[in-house]
């Protein structure tokens, strides 16, 4: 599965299954304006996926600090912030928010916190700091890395 010799269609074929949408998207005005104000922290394979499809440049090294940890996450980047480090208020507009407010991204590897946003209802409680946590592993410090590789 995270073999970096695959097809780049195979890879497709790989990010629809693990990314595949939740929800529909929707066009209402409070869902595009969610990824106007904020980009969506995927796990670390759906950024690998990214990464292998050839979106480095699109995506950003964000941040989680907490009282005992610090975490890199590599995510899609808001606007202007593509291949670097997040500013220190990550908001801002999303680069994948096409020009009709919807995601470029939505079908082929929209992240975990985009696939569970709704304009009905919150997040599960803590959701953003559990996908934070899955970057504290080797996986996600290699993704991190592999980020830091392709955006030099």
């Amino acid at each position: 599965m995270w073999s970096a010799r695959s097809r780049p269609q195979e890879r497709k074929g790989e990010m629809k299954q693990i990314c595949r949408p939740i929800y529909g998207a929707c066009a209402c005005e409070d869902c595009k304006a969610m990824c106007d104000r904020r980009t969506c922290w995927p796990l670390p394979q759906e950024a690998f996926l990214l990464l292998e499809m050839g979106y480095a440049n699109r995506l950003m090294l964000d941040y989680w600090t907490g009282e005992e940890e610090n975490i890199d996450i590599v995510c899609p980047a808001i606007v202007n912030y593509g291949g670097q480090q997040a500013p220190f208020w990550p908001i801002g507009r999303c680069t994948f928010l096409t020009s009709d407010g919807m995601c470029e991204i939505h079908d082929i590897g929209k992240p975990i916190e985009g696939r569970i946003a709704r304009c009905t209802q919150e997040p599960p409680n803590g959701f953003h700091y559990r996908v934070a946590k899955t970057w504290n592993s080797l996986e996600g410090k290699r993704i991190v890395s592999m980020w830091r590789d392709q955006t030099k």
